[in-house]
């Protein structure tokens, strides 16, 4: 509601053609990147997609529409809001990430193009090359699931795994 409500006090849907529509993956990126800054989510979701590679691509999380969102099941949904949590943060940490953000949320209802140009219109640090958005997404999954050498202690046997896949010469 909130989101409809941004897009319409910036002057969207005045048209009576005009149809608006909030893509599934940033309303629940909000949701989990709030649940991120709050400390309510669960790291281990960020690690595990961090050590599988991610379950989606960048282009297959924009493709996500309500009716593909509403028939997802349960480890798919929670795979996607952790993914769409990282492309929010990842956004948010940008080079004047808050107040680019700000101005994509106005215009991110009412929008009908692709996602990609949109985002690329509000972060120009994305026109990098065809591949930066998702680089960033992929570091900032990488950042939330990897570990904390700072907080995060290995139990003996995993530290002496790690060591072994480390130490190894090829």
């Amino acid at each position: 509601a909130l989101l409809y409500g941004r897009a319409l006090a910036a002057g969207a849907g005045n048209d009576a053609d005009s149809v608006l529509t909030v893509p599934p993956w940033l309303s629940d990126g909000l949701r989990e990147a709030s649940a991120w800054r709050l400390n309510q989510t669960d790291r281990r979701l960020y690690e595990a997609l961090f050590k599988r590679g991610g379950l989606f691509r960048i282009e297959e999380i924009f493709a996500v529409d309500d009716h593909a969102f509403e028939n997802l099941d349960g480890a798919t949904r929670a795979a996607f809001r952790v993914s769409s949590g990282a492309l929010v943060m990842a956004l948010l940490e940008q080079p004047q990430g808050k107040e680019a953000f700000r101005a994509f949320l106005s215009e991110a209802a009412a929008f009908e193009g692709e996602m990609p140009a949109l985002l690329r219109r509000h972060f120009p640090e994305l026109n990098l090359s065809e591949t930066s958005l998702a680089k960033w997404w992929a570091l900032q999954l990488a950042a939330k699931g990897g570990l904390n050498l700072l907080t995060d202690i290995l139990t003996i046997p995993q530290t002496e795994t790690a060591l072994a896949e480390a130490l190894r010469l090829h």
